[in-house]
């Protein structure tokens, strides 16, 4: 190629919808934190080099967010950040500590020293002796050193360089009130300056800003979540069908309307969230005039049935049958994802080295002036930069220098690319698929994905009765629909999917799992009608690492104790990692099951001398979760043996039941008559409760996952 070879570098901005405004118990910190960090670093380096051209999605769920904080709102863990730690009582002490070291962390903080030495000592200290008196031990003094230094993990490096910081960045401990208040003023100035900031550098043309649907929803999903299957036929389908293209349309056009409004031009492109695609997205884009929009090399892989050329590759397409088909830009995966996942751990300039060089040697596939070729680069604003030294910005200065001098590259905006090439070529088909392994498999297939589906595709159906109400178009019902239809639409949001069904035993997962649930809930809540028990509890079902299944049958003697060694040696168990050594402060440590070809057995281990003592009218619950809902009552007044069966509101003895406590508890149930069959998924919690409050929870979060064995196998293990 003899001319200069087209790159397009584009970054996404985005948070999902955490909560509205009024949902203070909800909110959470992280739009905040990653403006602090990285919003507007990014947008200062890229004046600090005018020749370099990026575009820019920042979606509108992140624009209202950054809309909210700018006009005062505070989030509960900034509430908590601004305390004195005089003014913190024993559950806000404990609340901040937990949260400051696991959800709001990052895994680079720990290379800054004094954040470490904190961070050791709190561990050590919750391993050592419990998280009660590690609260108790952790002095104000440490308070402040923990909260400062958590606000300075969350600072861009144009903070951290800034005068007003120099002395507090000297130190490691020893802080003050007036450093914290300084670095909060700092963060807060900070906020309303983004937005200004990109609009500007949009006016100067060195950048293009462009739209995602307004709440990040994977869009083939919302037209009919069937794009699962057909995107890879080897996905599990939900168990109800979400078909509301409608929902599609809003999300776009609202996003479109915002976009308006907050940076006074029209956009020209959409970045689909996570690139998703299918045939029916390209048609409402065409009808919504947008002219361009961007997926994954993937795709067009999977779309073409020919090996692709270079020159093929790098190309931006239209669709055939689509009179006013939008251009679609397909990522280069290779350099988007060794930005992203490799060039970390490198010197800026050895990063730098290997980028550039295989630019050129894309540069020197193809043939021409260039015009017609592109290299889309699709970058996340907020992820991965932490892992980088300095949050990445040595080595985007290295790259954008480097960049701005050469002869043979040159960035470019989408816009700029099609206003100066030819023709687009025609591509005959789109294959559904995303910049994830091109299908849709993140946010749909796998059982915890599907039963959130389901529980979205039911809220979306109450809704849509209530919207065939007379009162729709009067007061006070109106306000509460749209709400409620808000609240659907947040739900919609792609980041809810993805984290169901993984990261299984993380507090990220938890939260968020916690935070879709919420948005459902509102949504029977706006319309006055009952939230379901489903929503109350977690809907992904966490597997604890202190755990494993049955590996073989087993008959034990339920008399309490363990009568003959090794009688549970075969039972699949869970235990409170955290209890060992501490049993004092819990009475379950932890719970055994396995089964025989006609019952469950189980065995709760801990302080049963406490339950035998007690006055208190305690029970065991033996909740399960499948293959029915269904909830086993075992009353340990006078030790009384009777054990209730409840499910879908009726209630009856099990007959056959026992129960033992003695050393231990040991109970058995009989299969039939707890709804179990052979060869089938069993999944259950226990708890204790006093007068229908909760005291202790196995496992935590989630349930236990096992399967019954089945009467054709005679293997020792017959467990999945």
């Amino acid at each position: 190629m003899n001319g200069q070879l087209n790159i397009a570098f584009h970054w996404l901005f985005h948070q999902p919808q955490y909560a509205d405004p009024e949902d203070i118990a909800n909110s959470q910190p992280w739009v905040r934190l990653h403006a602090a960090r990285e919003y507007m670093d990014l947008g200062l380096l890229m004046q600090k080099y005018p020749k370099i051209k990026s575009t820019i999605t920042m979606s509108s769920c992140l624009i209202d967010q950054l809309l909210q904080f700018e006009n005062g709102f505070e989030d509960s863990f900034l509430s908590l950040i601004k305390l004195d730690p005089k003014d913190m009582n024993k559950e806000t002490k404990s609340e901040f500590l937990r949260k400051v070291f696991t959800v709001y962390s990052f895994e680079s903080m720990a290379a800054k020293e004094g954040w470490s030495k904190q961070h050791e000592m709190w561990k050590s200290r919750v391993e050592r002796q419990g998280l009660e008196k590690a609260v108790q031990l952790t002095t104000d003094r440490e308070i402040i050193d923990i909260q400062v230094l958590h606000l300075l993990g969350w600072s861009g490096n144009n903070l951290l360089n800034s005068a007003e910081l120099e002395n507090t960045l000297n130190k490691e401990s020893g802080y003050t009130l007036e450093e914290k208040a300084n670095i909060l003023k700092l963060h807060e100035e900070l906020i309303p300056k983004i937005i200004p900031l990109y609009k500007e550098l949009a006016s100067t043309k060195q950048i293009e800003m462009s739209i995602s649907p307004y709440y990040h929803p994977i869009l083939p999903l919302l037209i009919d979540n069937d794009y699962g299957k057909i995107a890879d036929r080897y996905c599990e389908e939900s168990s109800l069908h979400f078909e509301y293209p409608a929902d599609a349309v809003k999300q776009v056009r609202d996003a479109f309307g915002l976009h308006e409004r907050i940076f006074d031009e029209k956009p020209m492109g959409m970045l689909p969230s996570e690139g998703s695609v299918c045939f029916e997205v390209i048609e409402l884009c065409s009808r919504e005039d947008i002219k361009w929009l961007i997926t994954d090399e993937q795709v067009l892989f999977q779309s073409v049935d020919k090996d692709l050329t270079a020159e093929m590759r790098y190309r931006a397409y239209k669709v055939k049958g689509l009179e006013d088909s939008p251009a679609i830009f397909f990522r280069c995966q290779a350099i988007s994802e060794a930005i992203t996942n490799e060039y970390f751990d490198m010197p800026p300039e050895d990063a730098v080295d290997d980028l550039m060089k295989n630019l050129e040697n894309i540069r020197d596939s193809l043939s021409g002036d260039g015009k017609d070729f592109i290299v889309p680069i699709l970058l996340d604003a907020e992820n991965r930069w932490e892992f980088f030294p300095e949050n990445g910005i040595p080595f985007l200065n290295e790259l954008y220098s480097r960049l701005s001098d050469s002869e043979t590259i040159r960035t470019v905006t989408m816009k700029d690319y099609l206003e100066e090439t030819g023709e687009l070529p025609i591509i005959d088909n789109i294959q559904p698929g995303s910049i994830i392994d091109g299908n849709f498999n993140s946010w749909i297939g796998e059982e915890q994905k599907n039963r959130a589906w389901d529980m979205l595709t039911e809220a979306r159906k109450a809704l849509e009765e209530a919207g065939k109400s007379d009162d729709i178009r009067r007061e006070p019902f109106k306000t509460r629909y749209e709400a409620a239809y808000r609240n659907i639409l947040a739900a919609e949001g792609s980041d809810w999917f993805l984290w169901y069904g993984i990261k299984k035993t993380s507090h990220r997962g938890r939260l968020f799992d916690e935070l879709y649930r919420s948005h459902l809930s509102k949504v029977y809540s706006y319309l006055n009608l009952s939230i379901p028990e489903e929503l109350l509890e977690p809907l992904d079902y966490y597997v604890e690492e202190v755990a494993a299944a049955p590996e073989a049958m087993l008959t034990p003697d339920v008399d309490g104790k363990e009568t003959e060694k090794g009688e549970w040696e075969a039972a699949g168990y869970w235990y409170l990692e955290e209890a060992v050594g501490r049993q004092a402060e819990y009475v379950f440590t932890g719970v055994r099951y396995g089964f025989d070809r006609e019952n469950l057995y189980l065995r709760l281990d801990g302080d049963s001398g406490l339950l035998k003592s007690t006055e208190e009218k305690v029970e065991i619950d033996i909740c399960i979760v499948k293959p029915v809902e269904a909830e086993i009552t075992i009353s340990l007044i006078d030790q009384l043996e009777i054990i209730k069966y409840k499910s879908q509101g009726v209630k009856r003895d099990i007959i056959g039941g026992e129960m033992n406590l003695q050393d231990l508890i040991e109970v058995k149930l009989p299969l039939s008559e707890i709804g179990l069959g052979m060869n089938e998924k069993f999944y259950f919690f226990v708890r204790l409760t006093s007068e229908g409050e909760e005291l202790e929870r196995l496992p935590r979060q989630g349930v236990i996952k096992t399967v019954t064995p089945s009467v054709r196998r005679k293997t020792k293990r017959w467990y999945h």
